[in-house]
């Protein structure tokens, strides 16, 4: 398996000279000298420590279909802290998108999920299921970020439609530039997912310009407008509700036809071994 977040000590510091392209320059020079509230300056610099020794836990929340089977997966990764355990990723995300640091730890991200997805496409019991992680649109900012991600795909010789990227709509895009990576994304195979949808700057406008395959509500709009459920389906995009706490909850989103569920009513966040001895059970 993985080990933390999927590398061995040599295949870290391996991973950490790939992460730290010389054209960024000095590591340090991605460190705000303001600080960020709440967040120690020590925390950011620890943060960065954090990417060159492998101090992340990767953890894998199911989603599960109409039937109550796992059929996919989202990353979720866990900050191992030396004073404070093991932090969320929110309790660490906007301190990284303020300094940058958001840009290494995608790539980082992204290589130790693409191994963990080539390592289950190995096995039959393992093999149909799809893995969601987050990007962040200053990573789609990077020039390189979509060759990036075909290198991966080629060194782990996964199926990218096993794949898929989530994009948080409450990010604003730079429009053009950023529909064109994400197309470029889907030319390759890569789902794309649209993440806390309704409450951000476009609603459906990335829709307009890209082929979204899916989109992801949280608890707080389980109760969305019948029509924009209906537009969602006419678009042929699959619905994920988020955040299912109660098995109240999991009987009415089944009644609306949700495509997906997930949340901790099926057990939360959870190591890859933990996920294999999921499958094959009904939730």
């Amino acid at each position: 398996m993985l080990g933390r977040a999927g590398f061995g000590r040599s295949t870290a510091q391996m991973a950490a000279a790939e992460t730290w392209p010389e054209r960024w320059g000095s590591p340090s020079s991605w460190i705000s000298t303001s600080g960020v509230k709440g967040i120690a300056m020590t925390d950011e610099q620890r943060f960065e420590t954090a990417l060159r020794d492998d101090r992340f836990e990767l953890r894998y929340e199911a989603q599960v279909d109409a039937a109550g089977r796992v059929v996919a997966v989202e990353a979720i990764c866990y900050w191992l802290h030396p004073e404070r355990g093991s932090i969320e990723p929110s309790g660490y995300l906007d301190m990284a998108e303020a300094t940058g640091l958001i840009v290494p730890f995608g790539r980082w991200l992204l290589k130790a999920v693409c191994a963990q997805l080539a390592e289950w496409m190995q096995s039959d019991r393992t093999r149909h299921l799809i893995v969601a992680t987050n990007v962040s649109l200053l990573e789609l900012g990077e020039s390189d970020f979509v060759p990036h991600v075909r290198k991966l795909m080629t060194r782990f010789a996964i199926n990218p439609s096993r794949l898929t990227m989530e994009l948080a709509e409450t990010q604003p895009g730079d429009g053009e530039v950023t529909a064109a990576r994400l197309r470029s994304l889907q030319d390759l195979g890569i789902r794309l997912s649209l993440d806390n949808f309704g409450r951000g700057y476009s609603t459906l406008g990335y829709r307009a310009m890209v082929r979204v395959s899916e989109v992801k509500i949280n608890q707080r709009f389980f109760l969305p407008p019948a029509a924009t459920l209906d537009l969602v389906r006419t678009l042929q995009m699959e619905t994920v509700a988020l955040g299912v706490e109660e098995v109240a909850q999991r009987e009415y989103l089944r009644s609306c036809n949700y495509d997906r569920l997930q949340g901790p009513l099926f057990g939360g966040p959870l190591a890859p071994d933990d996920i294999g001895e999921m499958l094959g059970k009904v939730l």
